[in-house]
């Protein structure tokens, strides 16, 4: 029986790994069957059916996170995998997860295009937050000066 570890697969079901090797749902379904496979691990989508942010991330620091299908567990509790191998690397450990959480920052990321394997991230700043109109007083009418 193969490990829950080396079966990867995303909710979309489209990113089925098997010691490395991607398969097809068909070929999943059938090892499955055969008794081969009895878990698998989560991970988040790799094609354009997923994140783009996750799969910058994951291209970014050549690394991806993984939770067993068997317990809920947060990153830092989950298995680490090789972004262009798919191969299992170790347990996740407290800098996998800060440079993970680091690379997700969302507040100033924008993923402008995925193609062709070539990622096009920019990073912005705004000077604002919230917006730059002047907030009215309870009662006031008017339009915002």
């Amino acid at each position: 029986m193969i490990e829950a570890r080396d079966v990867q697969r995303c909710g979309h079901g489209c990113c089925i790994y098997v010691r490395g090797q991607q398969v097809t749902k068909e070929e999943y379904g059938e090892r499955v069957t055969q008794g081969e496979i009895a878990r698998h691990t989560y991970i988040g989508c790799l094609t354009d059916r997923g994140s783009k942010i996750v799969k910058a991330a994951a291209v970014e620091l050549g690394f991806y996170f993984g939770v067993p299908s068997s317990r809920r567990a947060i990153p830092a509790e989950g298995f680490v995998y090789d972004t262009k191998t798919h191969s299992y690397l170790r347990m996740a450990t407290p800098d996998d997860a800060r440079k993970w959480l680091k690379a997700l920052n969302l507040s100033n990321t924008i993923v402008l295009s995925l193609r062709d394997g070539a990622i096009l991230v920019r990073r912005f700043f705004p000077a604002t937050v919230g917006g730059n109109r002047a907030r009215r007083r309870p009662g006031e009418r008017g339009r915002n000066p």
